[in-house]
C-alpha cells in the first residue's frame, strides 16, 4: 500500500520532468537544437526506427540518397547521414536534424556561418538536381587515395557504399576524377569535361537560371526527332531529350571500352535563341553554330578545341550538288548549303505530319582544305573521313 501510495505521488513528478524536457527543446530555435544535437554523445539506431515524420521526408525529398547512418542523440533529436547514390554526388554527405517528433529542423533561423546548412543539412547541403548523366566508366578517389572504378552507375554506387561500410569513421568525401564526359538532358553529349566547365554545368541545372537545362554556351535547342551514329555503326534515335539521353547512356555503359564518340545524322533540325528554326546540313555548319554561341562552357573552340559534343573539328566540305533522301522517298538536291537548307525547310512545311530524318545520298565527293578531293562511297566511309581529321 505504502509503494502504491508513494509511486502516485511521483508520477506527476516523472510526467512533469518529461514534459518539461519536451517543452525545453520545443522553445529552443532549430539552430539551437542542431548545435545541441551536434555536440551531444548520440547512439546508433537502424533508420527504421526514425519517427514516421522523418522516413517520410528522407524518402520523399532525398530519393537520389541512401541512409549511411542514423543516430539519436537522448531527449534532443536524430542526426541523419545521407550519401548520394547517383552522378557526382556519389558518396557525398548530407546530414538532416530531426527533433523527437520528427519534425525536420531548419537551420536557417538563426544559424547563418555555422555548421549546418539550409533546411537543415549539414556542410554538403543538397543543391539542385543534376541536368545531365555521366558517360562511364568513371573513376572517384575515395579519401584514403584509393581509387574506386566501374563501367556503370550500380557498380561505382556500391563499391563507394562498400568503402564507407568498411571506413564509418572516415573523414573527406569521394573526389571524381576529370576529364569526364556528360550526356545534357537534351541529349548533347560533351566530352573532356573539366571540373570548372561542370561547375558551371551543374549551376545552370537550377530552374530558373541562364542556362538551365544546359551549359551556358547553349544559344540552340535540337528540333526532335534526333539520330546518332554510333561508333559500332548502329544508329540511336530520341523523340525527346531524356529519352535520347536515356539510350546513348545505355549504349556507353554496354560499350565502355569505346572511346570514339557518337556523331549527329544530319541534316539537323535546331532552334535558336530568337525561336527561328535553322536546318544544318554538315558537320561544319554545326561546329560554326556551336562557336556562335561564344566561349562558355565545355565544347566551345577556345576552350581545349572542342568542337561540340565530343565531335573533332572537320577538315574538309561537301562538294555540291548534293542530293538527300526525304522520308516520303521523295530527292530533293541544291547546289549549295543554302538551297538544300531551303527545299529542306519547304518540305518540313509542306509535310508538317511526316516524321523521319532526311538521308544524304552516296556516293558524294569532299574536298579537304589543302584542295584534294576524295569520293566517299557511304556513311562508313563519311565517318571514317571525319575521324581522321586532326
Amino acid at each position: 500500500m505504502k509503494l502504491n501510495l508513494l509511486y502516485l505521488l511521483m508520477l506527476p513528478v516523472f510526467i512533469f520532468g518529461a514534459c518539461t524536457q519536451e517543452e525545453a527543446t520545443e522553445q529552443m530555435t532549430d539552430a539551437d537544437l542542431i548545435s545541441a544535437i551536434q555536440r551531444a554523445e548520440k547512439v546508433e539506431i537502424d533508420p527504421s526506427a526514425l519517427p514516421d515524420n522523418a522516413t517520410v521526408i528522407v524518402s520523399r525529398d532525398f530519393e537520389d540518397d541512401y541512409t549511411d547512418r542514423a543516430m539519436l542523440a537522448t531527449e534532443l533529436g536524430y542526426e541523419v547521414r545521407l550519401r548520394g547514390s547517383r552522378g557526382t554526388r556519389m558518396g557525398q554527405p548530407t546530414d538532416l536534424y530531426f527533433n523527437l517528433n520528427g519534425r525536420k529542423l531548419d537551420a536557417e533561423r538563426g544559424m547563418r556561418g555555422r555548421r549546418g546548412g539550409p533546411n537543415g543539412e549539414g556542410r554538403s547541403g543538397h543543391g539542385p538536381k543534376e541536368c545531365f548523366e555521366l558517360v562511364f566508366p568513371v573513376t572517384f578517389v575515395m579519401p584514403d587515395g584509393t581509387s574506386v572504378t566501374g563501367d556503370d552507375e550500380a557498380t561505382v554506387r556500391d563499391a563507394i557504399k562498400a568503402w564507407y561500410n568498411a571506413n564509418p569513421d572516415a573523414k573527406g568525401r569521394p573526389e571524381l576524377q576529370f576529364p569526364v564526359s556528360v550526356i545534357l538532358d537534351d541529349g548533347t553529349e560533351l566530352n573532356d569535361v573539366t571540373k570548372e566547365q561542370l561547375q558551371e554545368i551543374r549551376l545552370d541545372c537550377k530552374p530558373g537560371s541562364p542556362g538551365h537545362h544546359g551549359p551556358r554556351r547553349r544559344c540552340f535547342e535540337f528540333v526532335f526527332p534526333v539520330s546518332f551514329t554510333m561508333p559500332d555503326g548502329s544508329v540511336i534515335t530520341g523523340e525527346s531529350g531524356p529519352q535520347l539521353r536515356e539510350a546513348l547512356k545505355a549504349w556507353h555503359e554496354a560499350n565502355p571500352d569505346v572511346k570514339e564518340r557518337p556523331e549527329p545524322q544530319f541534316p539537323l533540325d535546331v532552334i535558336l535563341k530568337d525561336s527561328t528554326q535553322k536546318t544544318l546540313t554538315t558537320l561544319e555548319e554545326f561546329q560554326e553554330l556551336v562557336e556562335s554561341c561564344g566561349p562558355k562552357g565545355p565544347g566551345h573552340a577556345g576552350q581545349g578545341g572542342h568542337h561540340g559534343p565530343g565531335m573533332k573539328a572537320a577538315c574538309f566540305e561537301l562538294v555540291y550538288p548534293v542530293s538527300f533522301t526525304m522520308p516520303d522517298n521523295s530527292t530533293i538536291t541544291g547546289e549549295n548549303r543554302e538551297e538544300v537548307r531551303d527545299a529542306i525547310k519547304a518540305w518540313r512545311e509542306a509535310n508538317p505530319g511526316v516524321k523521319g530524318r532526311p538521308m544524304l545520298v552516296f556516293p558524294v565527293e569532299i574536298v579537304y582544305k589543302d584542295g584534294t578531293t576524295k569520293e566517299i562511297a557511304d556513311q562508313a566511309e563519311m565517318r571514317a573521313a571525319r575521324k581522321d581529321c586532326k
